[in-house]
């Protein structure tokens, strides 16, 4: 292809400015797209020079993301490129992108991974590196590091020792390992060869030094997790867990990162989440081909968790996501899912297979023993839950024998048509059909009927409604027959709102022929109808009440039976209720006594499922769907109302139901239900294990729901002080909602929460950074209330982390946002901060933002307000050098926190001023005002108050020579404290 100079002129600059914006990217999914584009762009242009320099990036890219083929090629092909003509290819400089040598560090490492590539090329390799290190003068450190490497993941032992021995007297130079490789690679040599104790003190030193790198100090701390847990270090371990696998699991190239984890569940008792993770990490097996090391932990490490979830008793679980294509090649193809337990054995053969080849490469057995290793841990437990609440309860699968008759089947099929289960249905009725007599085969060919039609099957509903009237008359049911006859599948889900005329008419006919069945039934389907055409616009205000008519009527003239609760009954009942509670007035047939007001829509619904909820208790083999759905909404009703034990009782019960009768998408509502009213109650580690249950009840039902019960659970662990554990979750919500392309503001509330749970984890800038995007994706859905919000958390983190102009930056446009929203509390708010971190930015324009809180505050009747923003005056006033003026505030302020009646915030703004004064060197202003504190805060009874401004006190008094005194203080400041507790 011929290229035109122009042409090849701006395809140049094109690549030079994608390789730019590569080097300002983090390794990645974008960074590799733009390198690809690079690539293809010198290819396609014949531009050799360009394309080594991105090929050069693209070997580290691929060593950072795991793409073991593309390191090895792209290595390979620069190293050719640089032997042919080393002036045109060099092995650094400055728009190389990256330094030949130092890649060789990464290749014997790279050949290690898979056994394809035989040991005599691993130590070429070695060979070819110390060469060249040599003919450039550069130091031996890398070289060195390399073997002691490729010996320590070979099983090479002495090798090893002898590399481990060099490495100890080798100087560092430009080419050595960083300080956290070194460390890392040579803790896990350690632990690998029983030094437990000298591996931990290097990951120690890792972590108490902040050694970082690409993969570090995530990957040490996974391989410290076992050597913690047999040191007893429990607490230890639990926390690098959280902290390892939050940084590892973004990231593709880490399997064998994750599979450490996987381990440590295994052995701590934590199968249900080590269950999740590996079932959210199975398609990593697919990702990097040549990595079989990371195959062989990953499949290892699986097999030891679902041996330890089949122990704990849960053998049939099925493994998500384990019929994909990823596990295939290492299992065997399967139809469906496998359980954990017959996917166990299966990855425990995969990882000795790979183990052999790798033995039969190195000519040792180190993978062998390294394969025993893994069995072996299986014989270790460690009692470290992860989750830091109430244990969840794990739901049991409840035996459900089939019905013994017709009509248990016929209440069967009803169940399983309520929560969704069309087949499940069907098959139930055809099961009661076999052995039913008339009036029940009758019965079944309706329940029959409601399915069809909910299914849009109406072809096949009109064939059964001929058989289903020709039971009733064998039955003896002919009123019922001719009005099926009438309305054809009207009854049955097809009514439109034409039909509401000829289903009261019907209604009434058949009530004053003294046949309560068929009137009961038009009257139920009249209310469904009408109750659909308000959801779907109609007007509520006349709609409903005739909805409650038509129900009650139904309720009332339905049969009820002394033994079993009639099917008639038992829906109108439920309908009253449901539409009763979304109502407020009484309804004007229920007037109350003279003197005493007529109960509400939702008292009278609450009364109507406390009779539905007590008579399908009573009777035997009653519809278990309809009784979870009566708890269900007794359960709302009750808790808001304000009843929260008994709401919580309620949606316990609607939980147990929904799990018998295995409705996922139910119970994850029922458990999120639960939740709410726990925390309304003060419960929160209950809520937190409602959710978690709720979580893993949406997971089993691959439903949408879960990102929304996994936001909530993330929510709820950071109000319970779990915030580590917290960032983990919501990190996982905010990747799904980003895979399914949740609308910004969505992701910006999971940022939000991210932020705050990172800042509670003391990962400051983590939280900086989750909430700057947050504010992004705010501010693209219109949603300004949300981004000043998130600006107004910002600006609290870096002034309290002292950046006021940072601060100052970050809550301007958040004021303007407050303002055009009329959000008065957000807008003091923001104001009163941005005061504060303009005057410490030593911008007396604070004052002005102050000035207008206290107005905004003395408009509103804020008395406490008043008093803390002139407590906040009283301290910037202090920055900008106006200290007179600041005692003054402080003093005020003190007064206004009294009066507004919080007398300890007035001792500490007189503390505040006391301490102002001291520095100032005016001591005798500041001992009278010390004084004054001390008296305030024991006035309050804050013991530690006063007890602290007593001693400060005391030292005020000797530097002004009045030692007796502060002798009285000291001894005051004794009492204050209370006796000292051994």
């Amino acid at each position: 292809m011929t290229t035109h100079a122009p042409d090849a002129q701006a395809a140049g600059r094109r690549i030079d400015a994608l390789l730019e914006e590569v080097d300002q990217t983090p390794f990645g999914p974008h960074e590799r797209a733009l390198l690809d584009q690079a690539l293809a762009l010198a290819v396609e242009g014949e531009d050799e020079v360009r394309e080594y320099r991105a090929r050069m990036r693209l070997t580290a890219s691929a060593n950072m993301t795991g793409d073991t083929d593309t390191v090895l090629s792209s290595f390979a092909w620069c190293v050719g490129m640089h032997d042919r003509d080393p002036e045109r290819f060099p092995t650094s400089g400055p728009e190389i992108g990256g330094d030949l040598l130092w890649h060789y560090k990464w290749m014997s490492g790279a050949l290690s991974l898979n056994p394809v590539f035989p040991a005599e090329q691993i130590h070429a390799v070695l060979d070819d590196m110390a060469q060249r290190y040599d003919r450039a003068g550069v130091g031996r450190s890398g070289v060195v590091m390399a073997r002691f490497g490729a010996a320590a993941a070979n099983g090479w032992a002495d090798e090893a020792e002898a590399a481990y021995a060099e490495l100890q007297v080798t100087p560092d130079d430009e080419y050595s390992h960083c300080d956290a490789c070194v460390r890392s690679e040579t803790a896990d040599w350690l632990a690998a060869v029983g030094r437990e104790d000298e591996a931990l003190r290097l990951y120690d030193e890792m972590v108490a030094e902040g050694y970082a790198c690409g993969e570090e100090p995530e990957r040490a701390l996974s391989q410290a997790l076992v050597p913690m847990l047999r040191a007893g270090r429990f607490d230890d371990a639990r926390a690098a867990h959280l902290r390892s696998y939050r940084d590892a699991r973004g990231n593709a190239g880490n399997l064998g990162i994750v599979a450490r984890h996987l381990a440590f569940c295994a052995v701590t008792g934590n199968e249900a989440r080590g269950l999740s993770m590996l079932e959210r990490h199975l398609p990593w097996f697919g990702h990097d081909g040549l990595n079989a090391l990371e195959h062989f932990e990953a499949l290892a490490s699986a097999a030891l968790l679902l041996d330890a979830v089949t122990a704990a008793g849960h053998g049939d679980a099925p493994v998500r996501g384990s019929d994909g294509p990823e596990l295939a090649p290492f299992v065997g193809e399967h139809e469906g899912r496998w359980t954990a337990a017959e996917l166990a054995p299966r990855a425990w053969d995969a990882a000795a297979r790979v183990a052999g080849a790798f033995d039969a490469r190195n000519g040792n057995a180190h993978f062998a023993g390294r394969l025993a290793g893994f069995r072996a841990l299986a014989d270790e437990r460690y009692d470290v839950p992860v989750e830091t609440d109430a244990p969840t309860p794990a739901p049991v699968a409840v035996p459900d024998p089939d019905p013994v008759d017709a009509r248990g089947w016929g209440v069967r099929a009803r169940e399983r048509a309520i929560v969704g289960d069309v087949v499940g249905a069907l098959a139930a009725v055809d099961r009661g059909l076999a052995s039913a007599d008339d009036r029940t085969r009758a019965a079944l060919l309706g329940t029959q009927l409601g399915i069809l039609v909910g299914a849009d099957r109406h072809d096949d509903a009109r064939l059964v409604l001929a058989d289903r009237i020709a039971s009733l008359r064998a039955s003896g049911q002919a009123y019922q027959a001719d009005l099926e006859e009438r309305l054809g599948l009207v009854l049955f889900g097809t009514a439109v709102p034409d039909d509401a005329a000829r289903l009261e008419a019907e209604a009434q006919a058949a009530q004053e022929a003294g046949e309560p069945a068929a009137a009961a039934d038009a009257s139920l389907t009249l209310a469904v109808l009408l109750g659909r055409s308000a959801e779907d616009g109609g007007d509520a205000a006349v709609l409903g009440p005739q909805v409650v008519a038509a129900a009650r009527r139904a309720a009332v003239v339905a049969p009820r039976g002394a033994e079993r609760v009639d099917e008639l009954w038992e829906g109108a009942t439920f309908v009253l209720a449901l539409s009763l509670a979304q109502t407020t007035p009484a309804e004007p047939d229920a007037p109350g006594r003279p003197g005493v007001e007529a109960p509400s829509g939702p008292e009278q619904a609450l009364a109507a499922l406390d009779e539905l909820v007590a008579s399908l208790h009573a009777a035997p083999g009653s519809n278990r769907a309809r009784l979870a759905d009566a708890h269900r909404l007794r359960a709302r009703l009750r808790a808001g109302a304000g009843d929260f034990d008994r709401a919580v009782a309620d949606a316990s019960a609607t939980l147990e139901l929904d799990l018998a009768l295995g409705a996922r998408e139910r119970a994850t509502d029922a458990a999120m239900l639960g939740a709410a009213i726990l925390g309304d109650l003060g419960r929160p580690h209950e809520a937190v294990a409602r959710l978690r249950l709720a979580v893993r009840q949406a997971e089993l039902a691959e439903s949408p729901r879960v990102v929304g019960a996994r936001y909530a659970l993330g929510r709820q662990l950071a109000d319970v002080g779990a915030s580590v554990e917290a960032v983990e979750v919501l990190q996982t919500v905010l990747e799904q909602e980003e895979a399914d392309g949740a609308r910004p503001a969505a992701r910006a509330e999971t940022l939000e929460a991210l932020g705050h749970a990172s800042r509670d984890a003391d990962e400051p800038g983590a939280a900086a950074s989750a909430w700057s995007r947050a504010v992004d994706l705010f501010e693209e859905d219109g949603a300004g209330v949300g981004a000043a919000r998130v600006r107004l958390a910002n600006g609290t983190l870096h002034f309290q982390a002292g950046y006021a102009r940072d601060a100052v930056e970050l809550l301007e446009p958040a004021v303007v946002q407050a303002r055009e929203a009329e959000q008065l509390g957000l807008l003091v708010d923001v104001l009163h901060l941005l005061g504060r971190a303009r005057c410490a930015d030593g911008d007396p324009a604070g004052l002005r933002d102050l000035d207008e809180v206290l107005d905004l505050a003395r408009r509103h009747d804020a008395s406490w307000l008043v008093a803390d923003v002139t407590d906040s005056r009283a301290r910037s006033l202090v920055v900008l050098d106006r200290l007179d003026e600041a005692v003054a505030a402080a003093l005020a302020a003190s007064d206004l926190y009294a009066a507004a009646g919080d007398t300890r915030s007035g001792g500490g703004s007189l503390l505040f001023a006391g301490r102002a004064l001291l520095e100032a060197t005016r001591e005798d202003e500041a001992a009278a005002v010390y004084r004054s504190a001390a008296d305030q805060f024991a006035a309050a009874g804050e013991a530690d108050g006063e007890a602290v401004t007593r001693l400060e006190l005391a030292d005020v008094l000797d530097r002004l020579g009045r030692g007796a005194e502060a002798a009285v203080e000291r001894a005051a400041a004794e009492r204050a404290a209370g006796p000292v507790v051994p």
